[in-house]
């Protein structure tokens, strides 16, 4: 559909303007620490002067760390794009992201839509809230941060796996 193409178009642009204005050189480094945060990318974004959704989507390409960054409007997951870690423990543990599905009532990202805001910092979540199914602990626990941005009436949010979610008894 003419909306989905719109969403993929504006994803390409976020990709392009953030390579070109977050080069390698000096990006990189910026993207080799312990504790990821939405907080920590924004301070970068003021730097460069880029948005905080293609810097942080640009920090995914360097991070080592495990992170999706996931785009959710009026309650809804849009989209989301993953670092090369992230996209391994996902495939390994059948972990599924239902894009277009609501939003878990248990996710920050929820209460932006509930509530009209979301309370600072990273908190822990099940991990049940943001993935509909996989092959993990069902008591497991995720990070996740997420800020609202009320002029697109969308949540941009960012999952951390900083434990072991796997359900070695799955099988």
């Amino acid at each position: 559909s003419t909306k989905e193409t719109g969403k993929n178009i504006e994803q390409e642009a976020n990709l392009f303007a953030s390579a070109l204005l977050l080069p390698e050189p000096f990006f990189a480094p910026l993207c080799d620490i312990e504790v990821p945060s939405l907080e920590y990318i924004s301070n970068i974004a003021d730097k460069f002067n880029t948005s905080l959704t293609s810097t942080a989507l640009r920090y995914l390409t360097f991070s080592k760390e495990p992170l999706a960054i996931i785009w959710s409007e009026k309650n809804r997951i849009r989209w989301f794009q993953e670092s090369k870690s992230f996209a391994e423990i996902r495939e390994e543990l059948r972990l599924f992201i239902d894009v277009r599905s609501k939003l878990d009532p248990t996710t920050q990202a929820s209460l932006f839509f509930t509530y009209g805001s979301i309370p600072y910092g990273i908190k822990s979540v099940p991990v049940t809230a943001w993935f509909s199914s996989g092959e993990y602990l069902k008591s497991a626990v995720i990070k996740e941060e997420s800020i609202g941005l009320p002029t697109y009436n969308a949540t941009l949010s960012m999952l951390y796996i900083d434990d072991v979610i796997e359900d070695d008894d799955y099988y």
